[in-house]
């Protein structure tokens, strides 16, 4: 019998790393396949001499790592089906294979293939089963060196793998260890490690991925669908204008799980519809026989949301250019399809645009007439021979153009005489006003009153002029005002024919008197004191009613007194008299501690005591009482010991309240 075999080659370029996808690759697709889907391909009818092939248009680059998962059929015929599939990397081109039991793959140098052989070739050493081999520069020869790993039977639970039923190949790279690995149904079959792309490819990483199927005498159709793979996403992305939604659509498989849920109809299924608000990217993990796949799509929002810019007030005569903003396509309600118009009429101007995705929204824009400006010339029309005046406008405008030249906002004149100005708003609309102004002859007011003020005090200021209007400096309009504080006041007079004239005033501080109160602040027992006021005033007032610079007191107490100095300015001081009692001091000559309740203690009495010290000493002298606190008595024992009867000398010193310092020294007498 003829050699049959069956090679699916697939190659495609990145440079990107493991994590990094790009969407759907795009095939050249040669011989005798054709694409099912957007995933599937069907490599090779069930007819004899057939060679198909599917090859990625871009390359990938071995030094990084890669995953890839894809469903393959191997046909329905076993005895007399054949021949099998090769998933190939090579560097050459998107055209390369050959026909029967070269599996496509044989002659294709430098490359290497994962070999899964459906049909026993003696010249090439098959086994009996239906096997996986890993090989290189298209070598199917497992008795030659180009033979890396196995054969080994594909299936770990059945020789046959042409079955009808759809199984799972996982082919992953790891550009690290340099390992090669082969799953077939979950199953891991082979490994080879080592650094192919040096060893194989001459330290070029770049490659094309694919796989290849060809038929002889015998014939299967060979088919296969891509799931998962490291540097592809199997589910394109999509665009939708907002409020759209877009039908998602996983690899076959079971148990889906679509993550985040937000604007799904249902997460659960292969086939949801999305309606999110915003850009959402969804993973989705599946079941496909053995193995959970995953992958992403991006869900792209796209919103044109037009708003018309330009003036929506414009003047009489004039125009404002309405503005879209950067769309694909515009329609003005005008007939225009430019992204701007220029308008001059008042009315609603609506724009439909087509922005990204062929997604359109609708603005409408009113425009108004702004109103002419209303000016009026502002300034005082009455002045003296002289002078001049400001003349401005009410409100305030962007550009003036007086009947003088002058472009500035307000002018000085001093000629009588008729002034206009024409005014230009912000919105370029113009409007004018005029007056006249009369020149008359100007006043010369005085002020007159008392310039000086005490502290708190107040004075009142006046003019001599007493015909017109006043306005002082602190606001007044009367003729007299009241100022409590010092400074300078101005006040202007004008007359009916609106001449005027000012003039100022200082008003300054005069210094309040500062008595001082002397004497003795201290009564002791019934005498008096003197208290006076050293230096001189015009007058005196105490407290007491006394006009008199000085007064006698007998009794304590709180004593002011006001004085006045010759401007009329106050001042008062104060002081504190105080009365103190000073009683004797008694200290007893014996005592009996005899515990009869009667003389039992020795204690000194005295009344306003501020500082006390006692000290009493035995015959040998050794002190046998001491004490600081007046109110503390001698029991007349010793560390708890009775003193026996006889003389002991006593040291006492105290303080009264009035500062008076006294020491006694004597003796006690213990009797019993």
């Amino acid at each position: 019998m003829l050699c049959q075999a069956v090679v699916l080659l697939f190659f495609c370029c990145s440079t990107l790393p493991t994590a990094a996808q790009t969407q759907l690759p795009s095939f050249e697709v040669n011989g005798n396949a054709i694409q099912l889907d957007e995933l599937c391909y069907q490599l090779t009818p069930a007819a004899q001499s057939q060679s198909g092939s599917i090859w990625c248009l871009d390359q990938i680059d071995l030094n990084n790592s890669f995953d890839l998962t894809i469903s393959i059929n191997l046909g329905c015929t076993d005895s007399n089906g054949a021949d099998g599939m090769v998933f190939g990397l090579q560097p050459i081109s998107t055209n390369v294979g050959t026909l029967g039991g070269g599996l496509g793959f044989e002659g294709i140098t430098p490359s290497i293939g994962i070999e899964l052989d459906t049909y026993q070739n003696g010249n090439n050493s098959d086994p009996v089963f239906d096997h996986i081999a890993i090989i290189s520069d298209g070598v199917l020869n497992h008795t030659a060196a180009t033979n890396l790993a196995g054969p080994i039977v594909a299936s770990s639970t059945s020789d046959n793998i042409e079955d009808c039923n759809d199984h799972l190949l996982r082919v992953t790279w790891n550009a690290t260890s340099h390992t090669l690995t082969v799953y077939f149904d979950c199953i891991l079959r082979l490994s080879y490690t080592a650094d192919i792309v040096n060893t194989i490819f001459n330290n070029n990483g770049d490659v094309f991925w694919g796989f290849t199927a060809a038929t002889g005498a015998l014939t299967n159709v060979q088919s296969m669908c891509l799931l998962s793979g490291s540097f592809f996403e199997t589910i394109p992305n999509v665009n939708i204008c907002a409020g759209g939604s877009a039908q998602l659509t996983a690899p076959a498989g079971e148990n889906y799980s679509w993550s985040p849920a937000i604007g799904l109809n249902n997460p659960a299924i292969q086939n949801p519809t999305a309606t999110p608000n915003s850009t959402t990217t969804y993973i989705v993990t599946f079941e496909q026989n053995c193995q959970t796949l995953s992958d992403t799509v991006t869900v792209t929002v796209n919103s044109a949301d037009v708003t018309i810019a330009g003036n929506d007030s414009i003047c009489v005569g004039s125009s404002t250019t309405l503005d879209a903003g950067n769309f694909f396509f515009y329609q003005w309600s005008t007939g225009a399809t430019t992204s701007t118009i220029d308008v001059s009429a008042v009315g609603s101007y609506t724009v439909t645009v087509y922005g990204d995705a062929g997604c359109s929204d609708i603005d409408t824009f009113t425009v108004a007439n702004y109103p002419i400006p209303s000016v009026m010339v502002d300034g005082n029309l009455g002045i003296c021979n002289g002078s001049s005046t400001i003349l401005s406008t009410v409100p305030v405008f962007d550009t003036y153009l007086w009947s003088n030249g002058s472009t500035a906002s307000a002018i000085e004149v001093a000629v009588a005489g008729n002034y206009s100005v024409t005014v230009t708003n912000e919105n370029a609309c113009t409007g004018s006003d005029d007056a006249t102004v009369v020149v008359s002859d100007n006043l010369l007011p005085q002020i007159s009153g008392d310039l000086g003020i005490c502290p708190n005090g107040s004075t009142t200021l006046s003019t001599t002029t007493s015909d017109g209007s006043y306005v002082w400096s602190t606001g007044a309009t009367t003729q007299s005002i009241e100022v409590s504080a010092i400074g300078t006041y101005n006040v202007t007079v004008s007359s009916d024919n609106a001449c005027s004239g000012s003039t100022a005033a200082t008003v300054v501080s005069y210094t309040a008197p500062t008595p001082s109160i002397e004497g003795n602040t201290l009564i002791i027992n019934a005498g008096n004191t003197t208290l006076s006021v050293a230096a001189t005033y015009t007058t005196y007032e105490w407290s007491t009613g006394a006009t008199a610079p000085s007064i006698n007191v007998t009794t304590e107490g709180s004593y002011t007194i006001t004085v006045t100095n010759e401007q009329g300015c106050a001042g008062t001081a104060t002081i504190n008299v105080t009365q103190q009692i000073i009683s004797p001091v008694i200290i007893p000559s014996a005592f009996s501690p005899n515990n009869d309740g009667v003389n039992d203690e020795f204690r000194v009495f005295a009344n306003n005591i501020t500082d006390f010290s006692c000290a009493i000493y035995n015959r040998w002298g050794q002190r046998v009482f001491e004490s600081n606190n007046i109110a503390t008595p001698w029991d007349g024992k010793h560390k708890g010991i009775q003193q026996e009867v006889g003389v002991y000398a006593y040291f006492i010193t105290l303080q009264q309240n009035d500062g008076t310092q006294h020491t006694y020294k004597g003796n006690v007498t213990i009797l019993y």
